[in-house]
């Protein structure tokens, strides 16, 4: 034993004599069963960028179009471009589907026009809105335009953080969620105009219930970029701001939130002629220092720009650089395709008269087209609506500055053709023999009674079980209802009573 602790203390000292002076320079042999590993003390721990930490190790779902956006969880990251503060855009709604909707339609651009400026201030972008009711100045002097502006600066209606930088430093880093989730009146994307609200009478408040509402998902395209939410309202009804009708109404749609660009060039505004039928925007006009201010209407139109200005600056009539397509819903009833294509496409002729021709056709929904979005903001569309309205209802989107049309939208109400219907017969059946040949026919379909009323001047009818009748002649329109065996006239176009015949339905 002592033999073995001599010879292991003999070899330590031998290698111990054999080691350099310099220490640094030697290194031990390396190991490859040593369990021991030595730390390199120069050796960093990785440093990630503020625009890594917003997305290392979470889902996201990423788009790219006008801007990049990116869905982390419930926010909604946004690559604002930094080219883009200042310019002015625009946020509207577009409903999918709803629980309801007599407070909008499926495929309805109903939401208001939101103007919104982004600007950046220190550590955040703020969006701000300016005033659709600002004045204009035509008067060409720079004090008043001076003044204006100062007067009318526009208000801030959202801020963001500025969270981080992109990449190659050309955008900023901003959580839009409070944007596209906002409850306001401003945002909601309910029409004014709806069946609910009965042409008016009916006000209705929504109430965005925020803790029940969510985000669905993203997608973007070159000129627009969309947020698909899901929004939860408690709506209450009032007649006419006199008590409720209703309230706490539960509400569910999914929503398309659009964000776009509007024209970096103005189109140039055309003051709108009273003698025309056209909507128009009302504006302020500071004509000149110590002048009256005068109220001025734009014309809302179109931008029609022809695609040959030498030929159309010949007198030629020329197509358009962008023509303007109607899309018609596949949910539209087949036979009404036709008649809806004649009427929309006989506008042509009125644009013939100013240079252009094929400026509106109509299509019907591409059927394998995956590239087709029915709720983009660039796309017209004729749509089917399933309401009692008696009428067509069309959302036209403008730019307030100019009064140029960026998007309009019909809706065909179901009831709109019983309705023209029964016009066409109030204003025609006692001159056109082919409504009274048509009324005759239904007439024999449905074992009802009527006849001549006015000596064969006219037409009547009266039905069978109620004992309504109705009169059309050239002298009056009548409308008659037979009660325990007497007339009881309600309406006369001459104000005079004339008394019907429950038989034959002639005037007595």
């Amino acid at each position: 034993m002592k033999n073995r602790f001599f010879a292991i203390s003999c070899l330590f000292v031998a290698l111990t004599c054999c080691m350099p002076q310099n220490i640094e320079a030697f290194s031990w042999p390396k190991f490859s069963f040593w369990p021991f590993k030595k730390k390199n003390k120069t050796e960093k721990k990785e440093e990630l960028t503020p625009y890594q930490k917003l997305f290392k190790d979470k889902k996201t779902e990423t788009v790219h179009g006008l801007m990049t956006v990116h869905k982390v969880n419930d926010k909604i990251y946004v690559e604002f471009p930094v080219d883009m503060l200042g310019r002015e855009m625009l946020l509207t709604s577009v409903i999918e589907n709803t629980s309801d909707a007599g407070e909008g339609v499926p495929g309805q651009l109903g939401g208001r026009d939101v103007r919104l400026r982004f600007e950046m201030i220190d550590s955040t972008i703020v969006a701000r809105m300016p005033l659709l009711s600002k004045p204009v100045n035509t008067s060409g002097n720079a004090n008043i335009s001076k003044a204006l502006d100062k007067s009318h600066n526009p208000g801030i209606f959202k801020s963001f953080k500025i969270l981080a930088c992109s990449p190659d430093s050309s955008a900023l880093v901003v959580d839009m969620k409070s944007l596209f989730l906002d409850g306001s009146s401003y945002t909601k994307p309910f029409p004014s105009s709806s069946a609910n609200g009965y042409y008016g009478f009916v006000t209705r408040t929504h109430t965005l219930s925020s803790e029940k509402s969510s985000i669905l998902g993203i997608s973007a395209s070159d000129a627009e970029i969309f947020v698909r939410e899901e929004l939860c309202y408690s709506v209450d009804h009032s007649l006419m701001g006199m008590g409720f009708m209703y309230e706490n109404v539960p509400l569910t749609a999914v929503v398309h939130k659009i964000l776009r660009l509007l024209p970096e060039t103005p189109m140039r505004p055309r003051i709108a002629d009273s003698r025309l039928g056209m909507t128009t925007q009302l504006k302020s006009d500071f004509v000149g220092v110590g002048e009256e201010v005068k109220d001025v209407r734009y014309a809302k139109r179109w931008r029609i720009e022809p695609s040959d200005s030498v030929a159309f600056s010949r007198g030629e009539i020329v197509v358009p650089k962008k023509k303007l397509v109607f899309y018609v819903d596949s949910l539209i009833p087949s036979k009404w395709f036709p008649y809806i294509e004649k009427g929309a496409e006989s506008w042509n002729k009125v644009f013939e008269k100013i240079g252009f021709k094929d400026v509106i056709s109509v299509a019907k929904f591409p059927e394998n087209d995956s590239a087709f979005n029915a709720l983009s903001f660039d796309v017209q569309t004729i749509r089917y609506a399933p309401s009692w309205m008696n009428s067509a209802q069309v959302s036209l989107h403008t730019d307030v500055r100019t009064g140029e049309i960026l998007n309009a939208s019909i809706l065909m109400n179901a009831n709109l053709i019983s309705v023209q219907y029964s016009d066409r017969i109030a204003a025609t059946a006692a001159v056109d023999p082919r409504v009274c040949g048509s009324l005759s026919a239904r007439r024999a379909g449905r074992n009802d009674s009527g006849g001549n009323c006015s000596g064969g001047r006219g037409w009547s009818w009266t039905h069978p079980q109620s004992g309504c009748c109705f009169c059309l002649s050239g002298r009056f329109i009548a409308l008659g209802l037979f009660h325990e065996g007497t007339w009881a006239c309600t309406f006369y176009y001459d104000g005079t009573c004339t008394k019907f015949r429950s038989d034959t339905g002639r005037s007595s």
